[in-house]
């Protein structure tokens, strides 16, 4: 299974946004590009958003670090 860890910063936590009943929070991260694998994610840094519930938001502040895994199923 491929897999790539991506190290970041939260730039921005912003609001909710509403899909059917659930509330969605949308968490803006600068990442940072991976010395160590082969995979050219970015040049430098590269900002991405994503979408979490409530309950993965509430933990999340901007300015922290935060690493992401993609894995291919």
């Amino acid at each position: 299974m491929a897999k790539i860890v991506l190290t970041g910063r939260i730039t921005e936590l912003i609001g909710t946004r509403r899909w059917g009943q659930q509330a969605r929070y949308m968490v803006q991260v600068a990442l940072e590009r991976d010395p160590t694998s082969k995979v050219p994610v970015s040049e430098r840094y590269y900002c991405n958003s994503f979408y979490v519930g409530a309950e993965e938001a509430s933990g999340l502040q901007p300015g922290r670090i935060v690493r992401i895994t993609l894995e291919q199923e």
